[in-house]
């Protein structure tokens, strides 16, 4: 290489020259700290330190509120906001610190202060007069920062200031579109209500991907055009519902009513026309090449198909055109549930009210069209939850009859040993129960927790239609309720310590969508009636203090125990008897683990303002 005079310099000068020169910025820019005056250096130590006292000596010595870190270009006041300490904030405000200072990204102290969710600094600014809508070189407003950290009390306080909810950032978010695209419910709640316009649509498309329906319609409602294209960072083309049917099958429903367009994979729109109950479109998809066994993605969907959907949402026309194209009606989605189970089971979740999806009608049709294609009859799910219990308890009499015409078994079971007389029982369908006695079923079975139907209609109905239907079959209780101390419970005169007199096998049990969380054993469980092994069995003799007992309007008894004893000290549970247990004899009492998601309902909490976690020793939680 040559240099300017012409001669030749060798590579390794110029390597040389390269280093030292790297090197000298990076002394440079470590000691630029030693630019400063020692005591501009302790007032910029005193903010980063949060101390006041140092702070306010440094600026009574003379050094300059508006001082800068040569290190990074932020005054004090940013330094403060980013600890988010008040008082030092108060202090460079009075000295006559700039609360609109920006620094090289365009941001104020109060998008810091926002940001790290420091409301007490971010008053103190904006009582100094910092703008609220402030943005940085991105367009990201202080309101913005709030929604995406999902700080409801910033949120109103930036708004109670004139934060302007509407504005935009160089992405086409706004506040509302941020806060959904970071699943934070109540502040997307609160903006909804005092917004005006949408995002971008290509910013909308994180809302569809959080599934967030209620907002999209909103969007949808005020404004946003369903059918925008746009490019993706490959050049692609890409359309709200091609996000939505990949994340989001109810979104893809609102964004297919209101005109939009799928194109990258125009196929993959089946399900939302099926959900829709929009058997035209069904049949043209179908006729494209859709795959009509195509699984449903996103949202609650759990594996279902298009077929499931429309069967849970009697969109009988929907079946038919799908059963026609060759739809599976043996596949099974995730729960283990098949497209029969959904029919009779045809429940409307709340994803569905906020797309506004309505039933094409009711259960029976569909069942009987599945039937008549070869559906099975006594195929359950993973809880051996079947289409006959499902029907017995929500269903009206057709659909009973026509699965037990089909063969289903009348004193099938679920996991928990309930039949489908008890579940009419349960939910009080007497036309149900009385096709059900029809065909065999037995009105004194008796399940795993002691009940028997009788038991189930008492407690859903005393006296009632069914109960007396099913004591005139010869249906009856083994035992009364139970109104004092429960025999598993023997008194040691101590007041509310009790010893157990008969083994105890404690169980987690869980509803919808419920975690357990007991150490040392933790389940995913979920799903109908769901039962677990004995989390541990506590001997005969085992100490226990009742914490809790009151006596429900239905009789039963329900009581709330820790146990005392060394090595699961602290380990609660409850027990709810409502007949004698066990009903034919036998040395095990049954009762149900309390975890603080349920325990947190019960009275006592309340009154001894139990710390769950400290009770436990780290149990419950």
């Amino acid at each position: 290489m040559r240099g300017v005079m012409g001669r030749v310099v060798p590579p390794t000068v110029l390597l040389v020259t390269l280093v030292l020169s790297l090197v000298l910025i990076w002394v440079l820019s470590g000691c630029a700290g030693w630019l400063l005056h020692p005591e501009q250096r302790n007032a910029l130590s005193a903010v980063r330190d949060g101390d006041a006292q140092a702070l306010s000596r440094s600026l009574d010595a003379g050094v300059p509120v508006d001082i800068t870190d040569p290190s990074s270009g932020r005054p004090l006041i940013h330094y403060a906001a980013v600890r988010g300490d008040r008082e030092t904030m108060v202090r460079l405000l009075e000295a006559g610190a700039d609360p609109g200072y920006r620094d090289d990204a365009g941001r104020g102290p109060l998008y810091y202060a926002v940001e790290g969710s420091h409301a007490g600094a971010a008053e103190a600014l904006l009582e100094a007069g910092a703008d609220p809508d402030a943005a940085d070189a991105a367009g990201r407003t202080p309101l913005m920062a709030a929604a995406l950290a999902g700080s409801s009390d910033l949120v109103n306080l930036l708004l109670a200031y004139g934060a302007d909810p509407n504005r935009r950032d160089a992405g086409g978010a706004t506040a509302l579109s941020l806060a959904s695209g970071a699943r934070h419910g109540d502040v997307v709640r609160w903006l909804r209500q005092v917004s005006a316009l949408p995002a971008a649509p290509w910013a909308v498309a994180d809302v569809v991907r959080a599934d967030d329906v209620e907002t999209l319609r909103w969007m949808l409602d005020h404004g946003l055009h369903a059918a925008a294209v746009w490019t993706d960072d490959d050049g692609r083309p890409l359309s709200l519902l091609d996000v939505a049917v990949a994340h989001s099958p109810h979104s893809a429903v609102l964004i297919l009513e209101r005109g939009g367009q799928a194109v990258r994979d125009p196929h993959r729109a089946l399900v939302a026309a099926a959900l829709h109950g929009d058997r035209a479109r069904v049949e043209e998809l179908l006729a494209a090449g859709a795959d009509v066994d195509a699984v449903v993605h996103g949202g609650d969907a759990r594996g279902r198909t298009a077929l499931m959907e429309a069967a849970r949402l009697g969109h009988l026309e929907v079946v038919r055109a799908l059963l026609r194209s060759g739809a599976d009606l043996h596949m099974r989605d995730a729960d283990g549930a098949d497209a029969l189970w959904h029919a009779a089971v045809g429940y409307m979740s709340s994803r569905d009210d906020a797309a506004r999806l309505t039933r094409g009608g009711g259960r029976d049709a569909v069942v009987a069209a599945l039937l008549d294609e070869g559906a099975r009859p006594g195929a359950g799910d993973r809880h051996d939850f079947n289409a006959l219990h499902a029907a017995a308890a929500w269903a009206s009499g057709p659909s009973v009859r026509r699965l037990l015409e089909a063969g289903a078994d009348p004193e099938r079971t679920d996991r928990n040993g309930k039949t489908a007389l008890m579940y009419a029982a349960q939910y009080r369908n007497g036309e149900a129960a009385a096709i059900l006695l029809e065909y065999g079923a037995r009105p004194d079975v008796v399940n795993d927790f002691g009940a028997t139907p009788v038991t189930y209609a008492r407690l859903a109905a005393p006296g009632g239609r069914v109960h007396r239907l099913l004591q005139g079959a010869g249906g009856r209780e083994y035992g009364p309720p139970d109104t004092e101390t429960p025999p598993l419970s023997v008194d040691l005169g101590q007041g509310r310590l009790m010893e157990l007199d008969l083994p105890v096998a404690v169980r987690d049990v869980a509803g919808y969508d419920v975690p357990a969380k007991l150490l040392p054993y933790a389940t995913d469980c979920r799903g109908h009636a769901c039962r677990l092994p004995p989390v541990v069995m506590l001997p005969p003799g085992t100490v226990v203090e009742l914490l809790h007992r009151e006596v429900a309007r239905d009789g039963r008894l329900h009581s709330v125990y820790m146990v005392q004893d060394p090595g699961l000290a602290g380990l609660i549970f409850e027990d709810t008897v409502h007949g004698a247990w066990p009903p034919a004899g036998g040395a095990m009492s049954q009762v149900t683990i309390g975890r603080m998601a349920y325990i947190r309902s019960m009275p006592w909490v309340q009154t001894y303002k139990a710390d769950l976690p400290a009770a436990t020793g780290g149990l419950a939680w």
